[in-house]
């Protein structure tokens, strides 16, 4: 097999900057005690390649730990890096004695700087100063009290892309949707409103989360490629590289219509002397942490649920909170959108025994780790019942993260995904188009979060809610769950009263709905 010359002259660059570049990095970290390769030039070589040409983070990380065990070292970013699907030792890094010298995140520094995020806003900013200040921006913004008002809007902004829905299939005769996206449109609208005071048009908002998710596949190319091996992917460099620079033109335009006072979080960030590039970048993060793992996160849960009607009956019939979120807690444990956990170490410590020293790269596999059969039995089952029936396995499982650097806004964000899921289940049963692929299978790429590589478009079914109406004792809890058994698409209220609570209607106005009421 024959190669142009071109393609041998960028392989003999890349073999000689690789080994120049393992000559003159830094080793501060140098070998630890830990199973693995041996790490000499050979090894280096070969695990750059497969990271920069061949492998995502998450496979690679998956392909070590699969040779030598549950925690290894190996070499990444130029440094030792130690990659782990040890729940326990998972524990230490995350919320242990020591897990403050974790708040640290690895990243090239070149890359960082592309994307804006190098010592600055909170994502990737690893200056600990400026990163402190704005976590308390992030954290004041998205506060405990912001979280009424959140779920307020997050049913009104649910029932917006319902109703839109709803008209569109009226429009184009179709039964099925594009989930994901009506998702994104719903989390978008969620976040502008809530932490920027504005709201956006379909149109606007459609280009926005377009800007995202192309912004993120360049957080992925940027995030841990030496700058040296650009040049050998001109295509996707330009590409991605005009990609942050509209992403940060739409951010630039939102900025510009801003009322400094109108949400907590803008009045944190106006009143701590921030320049306008670290206003810009905190923006731009509260939008991009407002959609993208919440969203993907909610299209996970849906999918599963099509796999398990038992349990979308559950939910509807029960206005169990607790079993909501173990259901939420269940898909992010089975299908983590996040699917790695990376961190740096700030000086040496120890860590379950193990000595680690400073500035060691530390990536912890959440998706293998959430599947192992040591750490959750039958990993590989929809069971909520795990989480209620164990309350730890939600910091076992730490699909936001622990500790100091975990997700800041994860609270909210749960109170957004339980509010928009159970509309969504109220209105529709959701159905695959094909269902002889397992969930779990699902084909998903990394770019940082864990997408889907083809969206499923689900058929839709509307449900019809019926209405028992009258007094104790005539028979309508036994004709309701006859009805239910029978009817595919029927939602029961047994009582007028849960109707009448949901809606705040009163009982004339529901009495005088025929299609919806039936009276004893």
């Amino acid at each position: 097999m024959f190669f142009p010359t071109s393609v041998w002259i960028a392989i003999f660059f890349t073999i000689l900057s690789v080994s120049l570049y393992n000559v003159c990095a830094p080793k501060s970290t140098g070998y630890q005690p830990i199973r693995g390769p041996p790490l000499n030039i050979l090894t280096h070589l070969i695990m750059f390649i497969q990271l920069h040409f061949f492998f995502t983070v998450p496979e690679f990380t998956e392909f070590w730990c699969r040779l030598f065990g549950d925690t290894v070292g190996v070499w990444m970013n130029g440094g030792y890096t130690i990659i782990t699907c040890d729940a326990e030792f998972t524990q230490q890094i995350l919320c242990g004695i020591n897990s403050k010298n974790f708040i640290m995140r690895m990243g090239n520094d070149n890359g960082l700087k592309e994307i804006g995020m190098y010592q600055n806003a909170i994502i990737w900013n690893n200056d600990i100063s400026k990163w402190t200040l704005q976590k308390r921006i992030f954290q004041d913004g998205l506060a405990f009290n912001a979280h009424h008002s959140t779920f307020i809007i997050a049913i009104e902004k649910t029932q917006q892309e319902i109703n839109r829905i709803k008209i569109s299939m009226i429009k184009n005769n179709a039964s099925t949707v594009d989930i994901l996206n009506s998702i994104y449109h719903i989390t978008l609208a969620i976040i502008l409103e809530v932490s920027l005071g504005i709201q956006l048009d379909s149109e606007k908002s459609q280009y926005l989360i377009d800007s995202v998710l192309d912004y993120l596949k360049a957080l992925k190319f940027f995030l841990l490629k030496p700058r040296f091996i650009w040049p050998l992917f001109p295509f996707q460099f330009f590409h991605h590289r005009k990609s942050i620079l509209k992403f940060r033109e739409e951010i630039k335009n939102i900025i510009s219509i801003l009322d400094p006072q109108a949400t907590t979080f803008l009045r944190q960030l106006y009143k701590n002397n921030l320049t306008d590039e670290e206003i810009l970048q905190s923006v731009l993060e509260m939008v991009l942490v407002g959609i993208d793992a919440t969203s993907v996160s909610l299209y996970y849960t849906i999918l599963l649920l099509t796999e398990n009607k038992n349990i979308v009956n559950q939910l509807i019939d029960s206005l169990d909170d607790s079993f909501l979120e173990a259901v939420l807690q269940e898909s992010l444990r089975l299908m983590p959108v996040k699917p790695v956990i990376i961190r740096k170490s700030l000086n040496d410590c120890e860590v379950s025994g193990i000595h680690i020293k400073a500035r060691t790269n530390i990536v912890i596999n959440l998706a293998n780790m959430n599947r192992h059969q040591k750490w959750f039995d039958n990993p590989l089952k929809f069971d909520p019942q795990r989480f209620i029936k164990n309350e730890s396995l939600v910091t076992l499982s730490a699909p936001m993260g622990h500790g100091p650097r975990s997700c800041v806004g994860q609270y909210i964000a749960m109170v957004e995904m339980k509010a928009i899921l159970s509309e969504l289940l109220k209105e529709f049963i959701f159905t695959r188009m094909d269902e002889t692929r397992p969930i779990i299978d699902t084909k998903i790429r990394w770019d940082i979060v864990q997408q889907p590589i083809s969206k499923e478009i689900l058929s839709v079914l509307p449900r019809k809610k019926i209405v028992f109406i009258g007094a104790q004792s005539v028979g309508k809890t036994t004709l309701a769950k006859f009805v239910k058994s029978h009817m595919n698409g029927i939602l029961i209220s047994e009582t007028a009263r849960d109707l009448i609570e949901e809606f705040n209607l009163n009982t004339d106005l529901v009495r005088n709905d025929p299609d919806k009421t039936f009276e004893f």
